[in-house]
């Protein structure tokens, strides 16, 4: 089965840190994006940000998607295909990148620990079930100065 094409989408906001207070620009009404012959309309995550990245299951159901947030906090979620409401797959202060999907069609993601964000996980990366959001850790890692 071809693997389905990557959408990276990239803006440039302020970094995290820094001596003046920075905001991250306000999101975008929405972000269309073409899958095969129909058109999907991606609603921001939050208010403030951008989809950094967004990536299409192996099942064509799902869009694994990478949203930078305010202080260029990145978070993941999951978006039906067809379009619709993005699910959060970790709490509000959890810091997460996609990394893609596994060969079963489950979303692959990092859990880096940075100091931009933090988790009650572990650092590593995690196979998450897009229809539970069950995680399953597949590989431990350093927490990353920087997060991501």
């Amino acid at each position: 089965m071809p693997r389905p094409p990557l959408l990276v989408l990239v803006v440039v906001l302020a970094g995290c840190g820094g001596g003046a207070t920075r905001h991250a620009a306000p999101a975008a009404k929405v972000d269309h994006v073409h899958a095969d012959s129909y058109p999907v309309t991606l609603r921001p995550a939050e208010p403030l940000g951008f989809w950094r990245k967004v990536e299409l299951s192996p099942s064509l159901k799902w869009w694994l998607g990478q949203w930078s947030g305010e202080c260029e906090v990145q978070s993941t979620y999951l978006i039906p295909a067809r379009g619709g409401k993005p699910r959060p797959i970790l709490g509000p202060a959890d810091e997460s990148s996609a990394l893609g999907w596994t060969r079963n069609g489950k979303a692959k993601i990092l859990i880096p620990n940075g100091p931009c964000g933090g988790s009650r996980h572990p650092a590593g990366v995690y196979a998450v079930d897009p229809d539970t959001l069950r995680l399953t850790l597949l590989k431990r890692v350093k927490p990353r100065v920087g997060g991501a």
